[in-house]
């Protein structure tokens, strides 16, 4: 079972990223996932254009997600996107770290002028009946106040949830903080929570290969998956100079639990 972290970038044709615009990588991103056939992807800075490609590119794929935006509009939203033959979606939430995540566009009063709005799906898988809980996040790129309040309202809603139903639950994406801040050290302090990509050096956001020491895309698991780990990797692929997007994907392995 694969399941990969994916910050698309939003710029979709402009000068400022150029040849790596979104219109320009469409194709080695559709050749990426067709080869690697991930089970989950959770993508970040997904705008319009980029979503409606996405879906025409990617038919064998159900996509789940939303604007961050008051009224489920502005440019950018998060998408997690799971392949039909594989899951069937038992619920999903929609939800903006904020002191009021039930209020669309809300955010927390130290924070940029984006709202940041959380993705949970809970999938079934159709061969094994097990059920899996997959939350996409993209904390705030400004403020490491509104990052360690938006992980806490994370982590509340998560923990919550598994009350209820303790379900294996995976919680990926651009946190927009490194290992050491104090965003990260928070979450590494959870102890229901484990750390699962390992990238120990390097960098996952290299803005298109001109930065190699920003470790900012994390996958936690909650213990059951950290036992069945197989392999995390990084998609550093590139062809003529492009990129599949400014971020690496974080694509983590794991043995399917067999049926029941």
């Amino acid at each position: 079972m694969k399941i990969v972290s994916f910050n698309l970038r939003c710029v979709w044709n402009g000068a400022v990223d150029g040849k790596n615009s979104f219109v320009h990588r469409a194709g080695f991103i559709y050749e990426k996932i067709t080869a690697e056939r991930p089970d989950v992807l959770a993508f970040q800075e997904v705008v319009p254009q980029s979503l409606e490609l996405l879906k025409r590119m990617l038919p064998e794929y159900e996509f789940y997600g939303s604007k961050r935006g008051e009224g489920f509009v502005g440019a950018e939203g998060l998408y997690t996107a799971f392949r039909k033959d594989k899951f069937s979606l038992v619920s999903g939430d929609i939800f903006w770290l904020s002191p009021t995540p039930s209020v669309m566009g809300s955010r927390f009063e130290n924070q940029s002028e984006c709202p940041r709005v959380c993705i949970s799906v809970k999938l079934r898988n159709k061969k094994t009946s097990e059920t899996l809980r997959v939350i996409n996040v993209h904390l705030d790129h400004v403020s490491d106040e509104a990052r360690k309040l938006g992980m806490r309202c994370l982590f509340d809603y998560a923990i919550d949830k598994n009350a209820t139903d303790k379900q294996p639950t995976v919680i990926l994406g651009d946190f927009n903080a490194v290992p050491t801040s104090e965003t990260m050290k928070a979450a590494f302090a959870e102890d229901w929570l484990f750390e699962v990509s390992k990238i120990k050096k390097g960098t996952t956001w290299h803005d298109f290969g001109r930065v190699n020491h920003k470790i900012i895309d994390f996958v936690f698991v909650t213990e059951e998956l950290q036992k069945r780990v197989k392999s995390s990797v990084l998609w550093k692929d590139k062809t003529n100079g492009i990129y599949l997007s400014d971020h690496y994907p974080v694509c983590v392995e794991f043995e399917e639990k067999k049926g029941v």
